[in-house]
């Protein structure tokens, strides 16, 4: 039996085989990504390392194993779903833990999946159905804005980065089963899903099941998911508890502006506003001799901002989360994985 069975590659709109093709593509750096983790995957490796994104902080790698993956894709199959020869399609890079967990996803479920070069705008899909694929929200994004025809897609998984109120509201008219992801490199991927129907207003995160969620005096969501082998792990991301099982999320506790004592999450800002801007933005905080802190407004100064920013804002906003500076940069700082570094791109400023 091939033992790339399940993948097979869609090169310049032609299905091809994996295997067969392989040595003729070599040169292609998304391609090798995916046979060098089938490669480890199929010798038997009990360990893989992995790195993390680094958008919260410096970049560390980790080492998981073989049994908490299958454990992780295990707990996505069950609850999409997915049954043995339904149809994936993989449009992220295999280098991250969102592309190798589809391909883990695909052997141990036993899916037709199909991939294509990894991109944010995303071409030469074939016609014809698909039960499941992973995307980002930019991805999502650029895909409404050229009019894309998701009823392609059964099954959307959605992760990466935090969703808009307003890509939200765009991704409630789509006819699909979709489901925003919540985790971390460490969960390996997902460990809580948030579904979206038309009548979403907030997102309810649902932790996958044998996961249970608590928290701190913060609000700082700890997670325990003793099948994956973590218990009570302390994260920086701060919650509104809902139940062991479901929560609504709030920010990240390293983000959080203490304005005259009240309590600002910058990422909500961000959510409210995203509309009013096409392009790479987030909400910082400087210091200010009356309240402690402020909300002040990054962004790229390549980005299209609404003509009547500043109006429109304060039209959203309450008065304390207005920000109350805008700073336009060229000096943005991603990740690896694109994710904007928050903290090297604030550094960037000061020199």
């Amino acid at each position: 039996m091939n033992a790339f069975a399940p993948i097979e590659i869609i090169h310049a709109g032609q299905v091809c085989n994996l295997e067969k093709e392989i040595e003729k593509l070599e040169e292609i750096t998304w391609l090798n990504e995916i046979m060098q983790f089938l490669r480890e995957w199929n010798s038997g490796l009990e360990k893989f390392e992995l790195q993390t994104s680094g958008s919260t902080g410096t970049p560390k790698k980790i080492e998981v194993s073989r049994y908490q993956m299958l454990v992780s894709a295990g707990a996505t199959l069950k609850t999409f779903d997915l049954k043995p020869k339904d149809k994936a399609l993989l449009v992220l890079p295999a280098k991250y833990i969102a592309g190798k967990m589809m391909l883990v996803r695909a052997l141990a479920g036993k899916l037709n999946l199909y991939a294509i070069p990894p991109s944010l705008q995303i071409h030469n899909i074939p016609e014809g159905a698909y039960d499941f694929i992973a995307l980002t929200p930019a991805q999502i994004l650029l895909m409404l804005s050229h009019h894309f025809r998701f009823e392609q897609f059964k099954k959307i998984l959605v992760g990466g980065a935090p969703v808009s109120e307003a890509l939200l509201n765009e991704m409630k008219q789509i006819n699909a089963d979709i489901r925003i992801s919540f985790g971390m490199t460490e969960t390996l991927s997902h460990f809580a899903l948030a579904r979206i129907s038309p009548q979403t207003h907030r997102l309810i995160y649902e932790t996958l099941p044998g996961v249970t969620i608590s928290t701190d005096n913060n609000k700082a969501l700890i997670v325990n998911y003793p099948e994956m082998g973590i218990h009570q792990m302390d994260t920086n991301d701060r919650i509104e508890y809902i139940s062991t099982t479901s929560f609504y999320w709030l920010g990240r506790k390293d983000w959080v502006i203490n304005s005259g004592g009240v309590k600002i999450s910058p990422e909500q800002i961000e959510s409210k506003i995203g509309h009013l801007i096409v392009g790479d933005f987030f909400v910082a905080s400087m210091h200010d001799a009356i309240f402690g802190e402020i909300p002040i407004l990054i962004i790229d100064k390549h980005a299209q901002v609404n003509d009547m920013l500043l109006f429109e804002i304060e039209k959203i906003l309450s008065r304390i989360e207005v920000p109350k500076k805008i700073i336009y940069t060229d000096h943005f700082v991603k990740t690896l994985n694109e994710k904007i570094d928050r903290i090297s791109t604030l550094k960037s400023l000061k020199k």
